[in-house]
């Protein structure tokens, strides 16, 4: 009996001996941890030999997989989202439409406040974007993050667009054909250049303005409206009818040769 007392007492002091060693491992893991820029807040506890981070075999924290990788449960960086106990959160239409709104206001606040006397709402696919009426723009644009925004069809073109200075150049990244209604105007199969690095979502240039007479622009200056007519007005004088004829030179009348009936008959064989 009493040797059963003493192992029973010997296996309960080895117990805990191995319960805080464990405790120790565990503590050791979180204090590496630390060394990340952010550490999720809810992980897996150690299992036997696997990493509480990513769930493979134990390895160090430095050599981890997961240690660049964020959860998409917590949204946290420091490891895989199959080890997160964290509460799952979903996607709703409601983020998205924030998400989308805070890109929108993203783009929006690029385009200068010195062109908003040129820029107007339109609607494309029932979204109100900013757009540029730009007449020195030789063709129309749209910025990448919209067409990526309204999931807008492309087409693959790949050409240099030159700016202002001809030592600024980019490539475009394809196009689209779009329906649009600007001023409660629609138009349809409108092409849109697809160019990076654009000061507004949308550039309409002059292959767009050319479907009108004219474009005007208010300004609200103290002057007479300007306008600039792209056409040059021709300026000739007229042809004179008798511009060889000399000062002298009278007119004279003569009257019709009557020809006899042969003459008409070979004439009208002739004719045939």
């Amino acid at each position: 009996m009493f040797d059963q007392a003493r192992a029973l007492e010997s296996a309960q002091k080895d117990s805990e001996v191995y319960g805080a060693t464990q405790l120790q491992r565990v503590v050791s893991v979180a204090a590496t941890s630390q060394e990340t820029l952010e550490e999720p807040a809810v992980v897996t506890a150690a299992v036997g030999s696997k990493c509480f981070f990513c769930g493979y075999s134990r390895h160090p924290r430095l050599k981890c997989p997961a240690r660049e990788s964020v959860s998409h449960k917590c949204h946290k960086k420091g490891h895989f989202a199959k080890v997160c106990r964290a509460a799952s959160t979903t996607t709703t239409s409601a983020s998205v439409s924030r998400d989308y709104a805070t890109l929108a206001a993203v783009i929006s606040a690029i385009t200068p406040k010195s062109l908003s006397s040129a820029v107007v709402r339109v609607m494309i696919k029932g979204t109100e974007v900013d757009c540029l009426i730009d007449s020195g723009s030789s063709k129309s644009f749209i910025h990448p993050d919209v067409v990526q925004r309204l999931s807008l069809a492309t087409h693959s073109l790949s050409e240099k667009v030159a700016m202002a200075s001809t030592n600024l150049s980019t490539n475009t990244m394809g196009f689209c054909q779009v329906n649009l209604k600007v001023s409660g105007q629609e138009y349809h199969g409108v092409r849109l250049t697809v160019l990076p690095q654009l000061c507004s979502e949308v550039i309409l240039g002059q292959d767009f303005q050319r479907l009108h007479g004219s474009v005007t622009l208010e300004y609200g200056g103290e002057l007479p409206p300007l306008v600039v007519c792209g056409l040059s007005i021709l300026k000739v004088d007229p042809p004179r009818l008798f511009a060889n004829l000399t000062a002298d030179c009278h007119p004279f009348s003569s009257k019709s040769r009557r020809y006899s009936y042969d003459d008409r008959s070979l004439y009208k064989i002739c004719d045939e």
